[in-house]
């Protein structure tokens, strides 16, 4: 995007190209109809060119990207009179849909262990044993001594914590 930014046309081809694979398994999921995929793919793309000024290389990608793709989705089922689809797009939906990604850069992985850092071993320690170890509420509570209340609002600190970090808006 950087060298998009600066006005190279063959970069900018490339990232359109690469980000339009990228979505299309999201989209898919989303929406399940090739026609739906392909409209809404092209109200993502028009929307990028609009946009592109105001990425910042100081941030990742990805989430600059997919406050993009939010917002079009959002757009797209208000069209289409889906309330229920609307109701569906929630913050961990959100997150996933970034962290379900095969193919995951350098900078990225060192961002988000950046953002691990910030977190306080706490929350590090209930955010890894819940999403890694996919211990569960109660397992975490007992294991560190706690209420399961406590690991909750802790769990959801951390989650806030890190999306803060990584320029996501939860």
């Amino acid at each position: 995007m950087v060298e998009a930014q600066k006005g190279n046309s063959k970069m900018y081809n490339t990232l359109l190209t690469e980000v339009s694979q990228y979505l299309q398994s999201y989209l898919k999921y989303k929406l399940k109809t090739e026609e739906r995929i392909q409209d809404l793919l092209q109200e993502i793309l028009i929307s990028i060119h609009k946009s592109r000024h105001t990425y910042d290389a100081n941030f990742p990608f990805k989430p600059w990207l997919f406050k993009i793709v939010q917002s079009r989705l959002i757009d797209f089922y208000r069209k289409q009179g889906r309330r229920a689809e609307l109701n569906s797009i929630h913050d961990e939906d959100f997150l996933d849909s970034l962290s379900t990604e095969a193919e995951i850069s350098f900078m990225e992985i060192r961002d988000f262990q950046k953002a691990l850092d910030a977190l306080s071993h706490d929350q590090r320690t209930i955010l890894c044993a819940i999403k890694l170890d996919g211990k569960s509420i109660k397992e975490v509570a007992s294991i560190m001594s706690l209420s399961e209340s406590a690991v909750k609002v802790s769990a959801h600190r951390a989650y806030k914590a890190l999306a803060s970090h990584l320029g996501v808006e939860l």
